[in-house]
């Protein structure tokens, strides 16, 4: 959502006013998964299995992912002068031995993406990293594990020319000063739930109710 003032807390949790995308994770037809204002191609049969509300869809870390097309900020952040807010449910059900995205949006790698990359390293971190020329490849580590085998809420509000927060569970994991707000433009990106784009880390995890 590109209005951060128009969400709002509510037992922990972001609560949206008026999300541009909303994916329930509810229903997938012929490989369709069906969302409000975006549908998304699901690869590597990934299935459905009970989520927070209703279902979420599960990730086995091998092949299965979510392809989303789109032209807006999420993947271009120069594209969102006013800002930009999302939030999602997710369970990770280890700590892994090695880095897995669960988000991937943008051009490339996660060191060079235009957009915003949500991924989880060895230590069991959660990483969040976005890149334009004003934020310049910034990288934000959630502090602490993340909870494992457990339902957690992550949020992120970006706010040009004041900061990036992230929340896990409604309490402030990480932040930082963005500098000044990049230029709007008009460009596009990839966007991927489930995976990199570039080299396929896939990761295990599965994730309900994701709102920007």
């Amino acid at each position: 959502m590109h209005l951060p003032s128009t969400n709002f807390f509510k037992e922990g949790i972001f609560w949206f006013a008026d999300p541009d995308i909303h994916l329930l994770m509810d229903e997938i037809i012929d490989d369709q998964l069906i969302g409000r204002d975006m549908n998304g191609t699901v690869g590597g049969g990934a299935p459905l299995v009970p989520g927070v509300w209703g279902n979420a869809l599960s990730f086995n870390g091998v092949d299965q992912y979510v392809h989303l097309d789109n032209n807006f900020c999420f993947s271009q952040i120069s594209m969102c002068p006013s800002g930009m807010t999302w939030s999602l449910w997710i369970i990770i059900p280890t700590i892994p031995n090695r880095s897995q995205f669960l988000i991937s949006a943008g051009r490339g790698r996660y060191t060079y993406t235009t957009g915003v990359t949500m991924r989880t390293n060895s230590d069991g971190q959660l990483i969040v990293s976005t890149h334009s020329d004003a934020l310049n490849g910034m990288t934000f580590v959630a502090e602490g594990s993340y909870p494992v085998n457990k339902w957690m809420h992550v949020g992120i509000v970006y706010q040009p020319d004041e900061d990036i927060k992230i929340y896990i569970n409604g309490s402030l994991a990480a932040a930082a000063n963005t500098g000044t707000a990049p230029a709007n433009n008009t460009g596009g990106g990839l966007f991927e739930l489930g995976r990199s784009f570039s080299d396929e880390m896939y990761c295990h995890a599965t994730l309900d109710e994701v709102l920007f």
